[in-house]
C-alpha cells in the first residue's frame, strides 16, 4: 500500500516538482550570471596566431552579447 500511494504521489506532483526545480536552477543561474564580471582581455596588438582576426569590441558590446546570449538560453 506505501509504495503504491508513493508511486501516485509521484505521478501527481511530477509535474510540480519538475517547475520547481528549472525554476530553482535559473534562480541560481541568475544569481551566478549577475556575480561574474566581463572584462575584456589587455592586447599587447601580438597575436599568437597571425591568421585569426579578431574585431574590436567594446566592453559594452561584449556585454550586450553576454546578455543577449543568456536570455536566449533561460529566457
Amino acid at each position: 500500500l506505501s509504495d503504491a500511494l508513493d508511486l501516485a504521489h509521484d505521478a501527481v506532483s511530477g509535474e510540480f516538482q519538475m517547475q520547481a526545480l528549472r525554476e530553482e536552477m535559473k534562480t541560481k543561474m541568475r544569481q551566478r550570471a549577475s556575480s561574474v564580471t566581463l572584462k575584456p582581455a589587455e592586447s599587447s596588438g601580438t597575436s599568437t596566431d597571425s591568421s585569426e582576426e579578431r574585431p574590436k569590441r567594446t566592453r559594452q558590446e561584449m556585454e550586450n552579447h553576454a546578455t543577449a546570449t543568456l536570455k536566449k538560453l533561460f529566457g
